[in-house]
């Protein structure tokens, strides 16, 4: 495959046409916009990388953070670490307000990358908020001591303008560390090489997701993969240009997303499931009429099992907003392939929910459904992209499956990462993955699926599989059903573990209420029992209300559930209502 790096590509961009607007970022009053051109973002860059490695005395191949709030000045800082040769670590940054929430995790990553310095920004490290974190981080031992580096008040020089062209790094050379939590393990800094970004950026086009010609819109945060992959790195090698806005401001106002999809005629966006259901449920029909949505032609979808009923009520409520449905795009993919893995999906499937629980078995879609809780209806991803191989394989034989067989989606391609920074053994387990008969190397997704007619339909997460009196249940069946049994619930705050040794299933709920009474509670968790039993036979579930912004997520919004059921057995979960099945003894307050 011929290859040219990102750096090349944006060079070539810089030089065609330099005054063409790049990357613009919304403010949270949804008014004001930040812009840098191709040829500003290129004088930042250069700016930043000539002061990381002159007089910060940094080194090509040092690892640094990358420590920002939604804005312009994390995309400067991360293609001045390109040109500079030093490896950029995005990560979210602690929260002013509750620093001790993102330590952990922040601490985690600069550990395991070896960070030598942090890189932020002027609005993030001046004035009280940052004053709180370093008072709350100074006697926390773990708390790397790193240099703090202030890329904004780097000055531009106009020699940069007309300066040489940066190095040109080969297919192998490592770009980024992309870090991800997953939902079951400590951060894993995934190592994505400019090969990887070159086969992402061409695949897309091949298969004409992006064209220059269109506008992504994306307000999920810039240190995760698909904002940073598929939105900021896509345009910067010149497949569109990409308009941000921040996480914050879309919660505080899901309709602020609209009013900008609208604002710059987007061609591209995407959100996980929770972020649909708030579009629609936080607008007005009248808002969304005010709404222009003709131009999209990719309304990406790629979370863990897609939700019919949220397709449903989606492409509902966009109707008077002038959505085309053909644009709605379910996909799969992962960090450790660099995203992509399937695009397109158009079809849905109605499975008897109890096949889906036999792994390595064969199953069929139904013709006729019953609407009694004994199917689930799954949206297929798509065929994979052109040039990725996916094959379905039993996780316990390592043996390739036929179509209409669930079990393990491995995958490989130019895509495929490099692998897990500084894990050796756990990268060759990963993404050197053998089949019986075969020396192809695999990437082991932990993800669970089934082919049907060569396109995708992603089942579950391996790791997460609840196995109960020889069930194994998928915990997205259980937190779906739950989140549609009453509007009391909030929006994408149900999550489900099981305990397989004590036969027990949990299902830990947010509330809206901040305070909510114990009627309230008792009759939230009667009317989820009730419909738990209807449509799953499942009657023995351990009902776990917690305060609002408990459940813990990743960063692109996804549950983690194994660290719910950790902090649960360690005594870590906050609780402001039990309620047993009463086979267990009745409720507890």
């Amino acid at each position: 495959m011929s290859y040219k790096s990102a750096i090349g590509q944006f060079q070539e961009l810089v030089e065609k046409h330099p005054d063409r607007s790049l990357f613009t970022f919304v403010k949270d009053n949804g008014r004001d916009t930040d812009t840098l051109t191709s040829v500003q973002a290129h004088a930042r860059a250069q700016s930043i990388a000539q002061a990381l490695l002159n007089e910060y005395k940094l080194q090509a191949g040092d690892r640094v953070l990358l420590v920002y709030p939604a804005g312009l000045e994390f995309i400067e800082a991360f293609i001045g670490c390109l040109y500079a040769g030093i490896i950029p670590v995005p990560v979210p940054p602690p929260i002013p307000l509750r620093p001790d929430i993102g330590l952990p995790g922040f601490t985690a990553i600069a550990t395991d990358s070896q960070a030598k310095a942090q890189l932020t920004c002027q609005s993030y490290s001046m004035g009280r908020s940052f004053g709180k974190i370093l008072n709350f981080l100074k006697p926390k031992t773990e708390w790397p001591e790193l240099p703090w580096i202030i890329t904004d008040k780097i000055n531009t020089s106009k020699d940069n303008l007309n300066s040489e062209r940066p190095r040109v790094p080969q297919a192998s050379d490592l770009a980024f560390l992309q870090y991800t939590s997953g939902s079951t393990r400590s951060p894993r800094g995934v190592c994505i090489s400019y090969g990887n970004i070159w086969a992402q950026t061409q695949l897309l086009k091949n298969d004409n997701l992006m064209k220059w010609e269109g506008a992504g819109v994306f307000w999920m945060p810039h240190y995760h993969d698909f904002a940073l992959i598929g939105g900021i790195i896509s345009a910067m090698c010149g497949n569109y240009q990409v308009v941000l806005f921040s996480a914050a401001a879309f919660l505080r106002r899901p309709g602020m997303w609209g009013e900008i999809l609208t604002q710059f005629k987007a061609t591209h966006t995407g959100a996980p499931d929770f972020g649909y259901r708030l579009l629609i449920q936080k607008t007005t029909e009248e808002e969304r009429a005010n709404w222009d949505l003709s131009s999209l032609k990719v309304l990406m979808n790629a979370a863990e099992p897609i939700r019919e009923k949220t397709v449903d009520i989606l492409l509902q409520g966009l109707e008077v907003a002038k959505f085309n449905p053909k644009a709605f795009c379910p996909s799969y993919g992962l960090a450790e392939h660099t995203i992509a893995v399937s695009v397109h999906g158009t079809r849905r499937f109605t499975f008897e929910r109890e096949s889906l629980e036999r792994i390595g078995h064969q199953v069929n879609p139904v013709s006729s459904r019953k609407n009694d809780g004994s199917e689930v209806t799954l949206f297929s991803t798509g065929k994979p992209c052109a040039g990725v191989s996916v094959q379905i394989v039993d996780p316990e034989t390592g043996k390739s499956l036929p179509e209409h067989h669930v079990g393990e989606i491995w995958v490989d391609s130019w895509n495929k990462a490099m692998g897990y920074f500084g894990k050796p053994e756990e990268s060759v387990a990963r993404f050197e993955a053998t089949c019986e008969g075969s020396s192809q190397k695999w990437l082991r997704t932990r993800d669970l699926g089934v082919v049907i007619d060569g396109e995708l339909v992603i089942t579950g997460r391996l790791d997460d599989l609840i196995t109960i009196r020889g069930r194994n249940i998928y915990p997205q069946d259980l937190e779906g059903t739950v989140a549609d049994a009453d509007s009391r619930i909030r929006t994408g705050r149900v999550l489900a573990f099981g305990i397989q040794d004590k036969n027990q299933v949990y299902l830990v709920l947010e509330l809206k209420e901040d305070e909510p009474s114990i009627e309230l509670m008792n009759s939230v968790t009667n009317s989820a029992r009730t419909i738990l039993l209807q449509e799953v036979g499942l009657p023995e579930v351990t009902f776990l209300i917690v305060p609002k912004g408990t459940i813990p997520k990743t960063t692109s919004g996804k549950l983690q559930r194994n660290k719910c059921r950790l902090d649960w057995m360690n005594g870590k979960l906050p609780i402001l209502k039990i309620d047993e099945p009463l086979s267990s003894g009745g409720e507890q307050s």
